[in-house]
């Protein structure tokens, strides 16, 4: 039984791993080196972001819900509050942030940073309520899950920055 779970798990790890490669190489190609560089400077100042407003949130909600100490719907609540208040601080924090000229984000375009700005609730949501499977052991929908994430992620990015030509934000709409 838990070699079958580690092998749903270990198998989607890998299928996420390279598919997440692939992406990263097509994006390369497509948005070349300075739309690569808005993308991920977008990216890192909504990741800094939301680790300083729901720090710990998902550790927090996987531990509470596997040792028994919350239900799931419990962990639900709690995690869906947290990561809502926390991600409308971060984002008049990172709102506030980007009113000021800045040497770190200049290379980024506005847009693209505010588009990372408001992903961050459904980011942090979604890896938390997937991380939640796990939690309840439940690895195959943990696996099954993560797989699914990443291929739509895949087909959305590949929709939105080849077919409607929407370079960086395209790339960043379909993290939402």
């Amino acid at each position: 039984m838990i070699i079958r779970q580690l092998s749903f798990v270990s198998f989607s790890k890998i299928f996420v791993l390279l598919i997440t490669i692939v992406l990263q190489v097509i994006l390369a190609w497509n948005l070349g080196a300075s739309g690569m560089g808005s993308y991920f400077i977008s990216i890192m100042f909504t990741l800094i972001l939301g680790v300083l407003f729901v720090i710990g949130c998902d550790v927090a909600s996987s531990y509470f819900l596997a040792s028994g100490k919350l239900t799931l719907s419990e962990s639900v609540v709690y995690s869906a509050t947290i990561v809502l208040i926390g991600s409308i601080i971060a984002f008049l924090c990172g709102s506030l942030f980007l009113l000021y000229p800045n040497e770190l984000i200049e290379k980024a375009s506005p847009s693209a940073l505010y588009i990372a700005l408001f992903s961050t609730p459904f980011v942090l949501l979604a890896n938390m309520y997937i991380q939640m499977f796990s939690a309840m052991q439940n690895f195959k929908l943990y696996a099954i899950l993560n797989i699914i994430q990443v291929i739509f992620l895949f087909l959305l990015t590949v929709i939105l920055v080849y077919i409607y030509s929407m370079g960086v934000n395209g790339a960043l709409i379909a993290i939402l």
